[in-house]
């Protein structure tokens, strides 16, 4: 690796901005050892994040609402490539996501000067493209790369099915952020402000969408309530689906057994996860949207904290969770699948035990530190021989 002096991250999702992507081309960037340079969209307190890292980010000279406006980020190339341009002795460019606002600008200096560039990939992103006209210049721009990084196993199916050649796929599976979650751990705050006590809780961390399954775990409610009377679903996380959600528990009569917690930061992300007892994501692919989950680090958060998971059996979450070793994975469709999986856990303390120490131990082993970089820099060497 002491071939590579520079790389630069071409980011349209990036620390502070909160989720996944972000999260993940935080952690390696932070854990980087050769010199980094991020061109990125300005967001909310960049200023204060920036100051703070030791590697250099150059945010495009915009307003902060064109990166959450879909209607203009994907007309924002130009403004990566003039700033890509601009920087000197550079020897591999990195496209944070399968986005042509990346791809077409570190396509075009590949062009004019072989430097080699490579792309992220999620999987959601790549499907969604495949059902619109836009596929005719995504999916060459994929191929073009030197390098695709998809974050599981499945992802990079996607990739090869795309036209990927398979010497090019590297998968590089996210990485668990310890240091976020190891702050000041409560859950006895959390327990006391959403009266919790003496409750069985079944914990969901991520965005509320259709595609995240808590629709799902809230249809299995009635199910395990019948056999576990105390029990109480925390559903932490906002968005566009919380009306649905919503109305779905009145209907089945559970909103009393609920709580929407909405948005949960950094500090308080550890006490949630150390109050649960079961955490339980029931993702599922959406194929008529081209929605999928990419893997699903909430699992691997959890499993930290030696919590026993449940996840829907879909995209890339068998990448991180390990089904009856870690975890429980339950069709994703099927209600009394999850109810039945949720409650053996909670009435087998023992099980529930074995799965959350086995998943933490992977967790410290396989997920946090420098694994996920060192995938990286071996398949960026190997384009720069």
């Amino acid at each position: 690796m002491n071939n590579i002096c520079k790389v630069i991250l071409l980011a349209g999702n990036f620390p502070p901005v909160v989720g996944g992507i972000s999260e993940h081309l935080g952690l390696i960037a932070q854990n980087f050892p050769v010199i980094l340079s991020v061109i990125g969209m300005p967001t909310r307190d960049w200023q204060s994040f920036d100051s703070q890292q030791k590697f250099y980010i150059k945010r495009l000279p915009l307003p902060e609402s064109w990166g959450t406006s879909a209607s203009k980020y994907k007309y924002l190339a130009l403004y990566y490539y003039q700033e890509l341009r601009k920087e000197k002795n550079y020897d591999y460019i990195l496209c944070g996501e399968a986005h042509h606002t990346l791809m077409l600008p570190a396509w075009w200096v590949h062009t004019q000067t072989g430097i080699p560039f490579g792309v992220f990939t999620y999987g959601a992103e790549m499907l969604r493209h495949q059902k619109q006209v836009t596929r005719f210049l995504f999916n060459p721009l994929l191929c073009a790369a030197q390098n695709v990084f998809p974050d599981s196993q499945r992802a990079g199916e996607i990739s090869k099915d795309i036209g990927v050649t398979p010497d090019k796929i590297h998968v590089v599976n996210p990485n668990v952020n310890i240091e976020r979650l190891n702050g000041n751990i409560a859950p006895d705050v959390i327990q006391k402000k959403f009266g919790l006590q003496g409750k069985k809780c079944i914990l969901s961390m991520g965005r509320l969408v259709e595609r995240k399954g808590q629709d799902m775990m809230i249809r299995a409610l009635p199910e395990i309530l019948n056999k576990i009377p105390n029990v109480h679903y925390i559903i932490a996380g906002r968005g566009s689906y919380e009306v649905q959600l919503r109305k779905l528990a009145k209907d089945l009569s559970v909103e009393s057994h609920i709580t929407f917690t909405g948005y949960v930061s950094d500090d308080d992300l550890g006490s949630y996860y150390a109050l649960c007892d079961v955490f339980a994501m029931i993702s599922r692919e959406i194929p008529e949207k081209g929605d999928i989950e990419g893997f699903g680090i909430v699992y691997l958060e959890a499993n930290l904290f030696g919590k026993p998971v449940v996840a829907g059996r879909s995209g890339g979450v068998s990448d991180a969770v390990l089904d009856g070793q870690t975890g429980l994975m339950v069709d994703p469709d099927n209600p009394l699948d999850v109810a039945n999986a949720v409650t053996r856990l909670l009435l087998d303390p023992a099980l529930a035990r074995q799965l959350g120490e086995a998943g933490r131990a992977r967790v410290l082993e396989e997920f946090s530190g420098q694994s996920a970089v060192q995938k990286l820099h071996n398949a960026m060497a190997q384009r720069l021989h």
